[in-house]
């Protein structure tokens, strides 16, 4: 409930920062207190993927940014959100927006893994023993674990790849805050 989330602003770091966040946000002419309400579309995803948003806390790195885990498809994954200079409430509407359609946010960034690490797989990575695989097959194989939300419109999805990369991790990117339109591996 939003009436939750506007607890006190002195905030310990074990507690979660989300409402030390937002509340001096909230005094500012621009803020909506939309960027934070759990309600979703009931044609998105349930409000719990959204919910991660209020019990962030801070990445205790230099910069400013928040942290935090949730379950999803029996899978924990981290979310990371930093403004990056822009306003917090800014980078948080990317984060709730993805969360809120992350099964359909999801699949497209699999796809784009797909269509860029596919035949690089069959080609390069695969075992001698171990079958071509399908476009399908593929993106069976990829676990989500993580989602990074930079200022305004910059998302990475992180992915598990079974393996398929000697343990790489296969990050799509979007710089517009919608479309994934790189992929690029680490590890």
């Amino acid at each position: 409930m939003i009436s939750n989330v506007f607890r006190s602003p002195s905030v310990s770091k074990s507690r979660p920062i989300f409402d030390k966040a937002i509340v001096p946000l909230r005094r500012q002419a621009h803020f909506s207190p939309a960027v934070i309400t759990t309600k979703t579309n009931p044609m998105t995803q349930p409000a719990q993927y959204v919910d991660v948003l209020t019990t962030l806390t801070e990445s205790g790195k230099a910069r400013a940014g928040l942290k935090g885990n949730f379950a999803y498809q029996r899978k924990d994954v981290a979310i990371r959100v930093d403004p990056d200079g822009e306003e917090l409430a800014t980078t948080l509407r990317l984060a709730k927006k993805f969360l809120s359609g992350l099964e359909g946010y999801d699949a497209r960034a699999k796809q784009k893994v797909a269509e860029e690490m596919l035949q690089n797989y069959n080609d390069n990575w695969r075992q001698e023993h171990d079958p071509v695989l399908t476009a399908n097959q593929f993106i069976q194989k990829l676990t989500l674990v993580g989602m990074s939300f930079l200022g305004s419109d910059s998302v990475d999805f992180s992915y598990d790849d079974a393996d398929m990369f000697a343990g790489h991790s296969l990050i799509p990117q979007s710089f517009d805050g919608e479309t994934f339109t790189y992929v690029r591996m680490y590890g």
